[in-house]
């Protein structure tokens, strides 16, 4: 039974780095997995093989996980940033090995793209139908990126054209970024051709609200079957009391997420915390970051309060969400490309701090509606913006309420993405605004 209707789904949901090592679009994807599950649906998962992962498990929550070779580039990433602390010249050499062997992937594949690895593309395929011939899906949820997970979905519905296809754009394929050595006019011709197949053949399309003006703008004639919600990330954590409360008295500021210099650049907030002159404030940076150079400086003048911490499960950050003051967002470059981690902030109701360097930043407008956030932009003056901060953090915060947040963000709720695949149009048309 789903709200009076007596649906029954058995779902096949494809998508790239899954739980233990989640990627953002995995986090995104399990919230939408268990809001499925919730909902009386049967979920089996097809996902990317990771380091020391089975091939084939029953997790914690009793879902099926079934998973796929990656390509050697990514296996060795894996493998290097998995040993780094214990073995740190093999782990670095594997880091270097892995990106010397991805560019050369990508070269080769320049012809191809956004196809990098067609073994992979077969893999994915291959596994998908054979899942299908076993279980039999009366539905397939593909997401985006990667690109592989798009093309499983297509050609399984190619092949069983009776299944429902849900093709599940967490990014955008045409309106997102490429090779540098590729015009954005050449990634959005690329893309969309590899859209029009993908679209042509999907029951349902589900984009980021973020990416509506460019869709409406270039893939006109598929607005039917466009619906345009937003990154699924609000799900409702325990946490503890307001916790302004410093310990050691020292505010502490977090940071979870890659930082990727071209996508996401730490230089407005590193400005800001060389000019700051206060004892009572630590940084810790848990993740990945490709510019570890701009942080030198920074480095020597908060020593022992600047932190770096390597990734870690998923399960193990909520500790550290726990015990933040302050959740810290640095800004996109790509003005189609919501940090999905601001929802997850969000979720905890603590107050965030955002830097951006553009006026079109994507989630500028999202913070701007939650009632704890403080903006920084990197074209004020350092000086302006270290006020603006140190006013902030002795400003007196509380939790923002689930209930509140819910109320601002319902496009952010899993049970959004749920509601608007079920076959079920009436509930569709009265909660969605489609094209």
């Amino acid at each position: 039974m789903y709200r009076g209707v007596e649906i029954y789904m058995k779902i096949l949901y494809i998508l790239g780095a899954y739980k233990p090592r989640a990627s953002a679009n995995g986090l995104c994807s399990d919230n939408i997995i268990k809001n499925l599950i919730l909902n009386g649906h049967s979920v089996t998962v097809l996902a990317n093989k990771m380091h020391g992962v089975l091939d084939y498990e029953v997790n914690s929550e009793g879902i099926q996980i079934f998973r796929v070779r990656q390509r050697l580039s990514i296996r060795l990433k894996e493998w290097g940033e998995i040993n780094c602390s214990g073995h740190p010249v093999r782990g670095k050499l594997a880091i270097f090995l892995a990106k010397t062997i991805n560019k050369l992937q990508l070269f080769f594949s320049i012809a191809f793209w956004p196809t990098i690895s067609t073994l992979t593309n077969f893999r994915f395929k291959r596994k998908a139908i054979k899942l299908q011939k076993e279980i039999g899906y009366n539905m397939v949820i593909s997401v985006y990126t990667p690109i592989e997970s798009l093309k499983a979905g297509y050609n399984l519905k190619k092949k069983y054209p009776e299944i429902t296809y849900i093709a599940y754009f967490l990014d955008s394929l045409s309106g997102g970024y490429g090779p540098k050595i590729f015009s954005n006019k050449t990634i959005r011709r690329r893309g969309m051709r590899v859209e029009d197949k993908i679209f042509s053949v999907a029951d349902k399309i589900i984009l980021m609200k973020s990416s509506k003006n460019f869709y409406e703008r270039f893939q006109e004639k598929y607005l039917s079957k466009m619906y345009f919600l937003d990154i699924p990330m609000l799900v409702k954590q325990e946490v503890k009391e307001a916790n302004k409360i410093r310990q050691n008295n020292v505010y502490k500021l977090l940071y979870v997420g890659s930082i990727n210099l071209k996508i996401r650049n730490p230089y407005t907030l590193i400005n800001i915390l060389s000019v700051l002159d206060r004892e009572d404030i630590s940084c810790e940076f848990v993740g990945t970051i490709d510019c570890m150079w701009m942080f030198d400086d920074l480095k020597k003048k908060m020593g022992e309060r600047l932190i770096f911490s390597p990734f870690m499960p998923h399960g193990e950050l909520k500790k550290k969400f726990e015990e933040a003051d302050f959740l810290v967002n640095i800004g996109n470059s790509i003005t189609t490309m919501v940090p999905s981690k601001i929802f997850e902030y969000m979720s905890y109701g603590k107050p965030i701090i955002g830097t951006y360097d553009i006026v079109e930043e994507p989630s500028k407008k999202y913070l701007e509606s939650y009632p704890e956030s403080l903006l920084l932009f990197g074209k004020n003056n350092a000086e302006e913006n270290v006020r603006l901060l140190s006013e902030f953090i002795e400003q007196s915060h509380e939790i923002v309420s689930f209930e509140t947040i819910k109320s601002i963000f319902k496009l952010n709720l899993p049970q959004t993405f749920t509601d608007c695949i079920m076959p079920n149009e009436e509930l569709n048309d009265k909660v969605f605004i489609n094209g």
